[in-house]
């Protein structure tokens, strides 16, 4: 799923209560999984979700970031800045929203 790695991988939806009994938190376990501990049983994640993780992975890294494209990194950042005015708070809640409760959603509906 991400595109981008990074040294602090875990995203937790409340900051300053990290900790894996954390009620909802994201943790990447390989490039196309991803672990979404969520207060339903049942969720859909929106595609946009993608672009986000990896926005959020780079700028709440503590140091190094990972990725197969030299220009992806410098591309996140600018939308980062450009969209969301450099909040990480703001962000986070934008990806948290990417995440929907399947029982909630009826039959044919889009995200």
């Amino acid at each position: 799923m991400p595109k981008l790695m990074s040294d602090n991988p875990i995203i937790y939806r409340t900051p300053g209560y990290e900790s894996l009994d954390a009620k909802d938190f994201i943790f990447p376990l390989s490039p196309t999984y991803m672990l979404f501990r969520h207060r339903t049983t049942r969720i859909t994640v929106n595609p946009l979700i993608r672009v986000l993780l990896d926005m959020l992975f780079l700028v709440q890294a503590n140091e190094y970031v990972s990725c197969v494209s030299k220009e992806y990194p410098q591309q996140l950042y600018n939308a980062f800045q450009k969209d969301f005015s450099s909040s990480i708070d703001r962000l986070r809640e934008e990806v948290f929203s990417c995440i929907h409760d399947s029982s909630t959603i009826q039959r044919g509906s889009r995200l």
